[in-house]
């Protein structure tokens, strides 16, 4: 498809074995920016503290296995109970993490840094945290915090 886009919108021809090439290159340079990049403040500390006490699952849209990758190199795949990623969506990601794990939707918080999350929550009616960044700032929602010191804070004091 991006092949496609390419030839179409921006009229620029690549041949279909340089066109592999170029992106397996843009992968790796992507993994590699990814895996040295520093986690939100509190993330890390956040899920390893607290991931025999709650279920943490995955929903992206970075590919399946590329996903599973990057959470093996920064050593923190042990602490989902599942991955969701593409070619699936972070709504059907919710609908079968709920059905795969028997779960209540009041029992379920998606913590999210961006619209597509916050939409897939609203859709499959679960609580919805928003953490705010450069993309957005979730003007209309009502709970939304800048790192997981904050979350964190707020989960303990608050049963939402």
């Amino acid at each position: 498809k991006i092949a496609i886009i390419l030839q179409n919108i921006l009229k620029v021809k690549v041949k279909k074995k340089k066109f592999s090439i170029l992106l397996e290159d843009f992968s790796n340079v992507v993994f590699k920016k990814v895996t040295k990049s520093k986690y939100i403040l509190g993330a890390k500390d956040f899920i390893s503290k607290n991931y025999l006490d709650y279920d943490f699952h995955i929903s992206t849209a970075t590919p399946n296995n590329e996903i599973i990758d990057i959470l093996k190199k920064k050593n923190i795949l042990k602490y989902f109970k599942s991955i969701n990623g593409s070619p699936e969506s972070k709504e059907e990601h919710i609908k079968k993490i709920i059905i795969k794990g028997n779960y209540k939707k009041k029992e379920i918080l998606f913590i999210g840094d961006s619209d597509n999350d916050y939409n897939a929550a609203k859709k499959n009616k679960i609580k919805f945290l928003g953490i705010i960044n450069e993309f957005n700032n979730f003007k209309k929602i009502k709970y939304k915090f800048r790192n997981f010191v904050e979350i964190d804070n707020f989960l303990k004091k608050n049963l939402i």
